[in-house]
């Protein structure tokens, strides 16, 4: 009778813990950071995994440098794909145009960074 008991006390405690880890987790979410870290484009062609961070703080690219719609460092800029579609449009190039033009474009001023395919894109 005794040894039931103790795994009565002992389920209750490992409930109780739970509990408190779940309204603990759910009450203290972790902050997103301000500038995103990677960014994951999901291509045709194969993902690109963009380096957000090591651009910024390694490279010394700044926001303006790619994102063209905002106007100052305090703002977010709006997501590349709510202007630039998968097809053609009248207002904005082509997404992957957009990229191709953006990414090889910079890469090829500085001088550095991969300019061929298999250099961005993920197989």
């Amino acid at each position: 009778m005794g040894m039931k008991r103790g795994n009565v006390i002992a389920l209750v405690i490992m409930g109780i813990c739970i509990i408190i880890g779940i309204i603990g987790y759910a009450a203290f979410p972790t902050k997103n950071p301000e500038k995103p870290i990677r960014i994951m484009l999901m291509t045709t062609a194969g993902n690109v995994l963009f380096d957000h961070k090591a651009h910024f703080t390694d490279y010394g690219a700044e926001c303006m440098d790619c994102h063209h719609d905002i106007s100052d460092d305090t703002e977010r800029p709006e997501a590349c794909s709510k202007c630039h579609l998968p097809q053609e449009s009248e207002e904005a190039p082509k997404r992957a145009v957009a990229f191709h033009k953006q990414c090889i474009g910079c890469h090829e001023d500085q001088g550095m960074g991969p300019t061929d395919c298999s250099g961005c894109h993920l197989r």
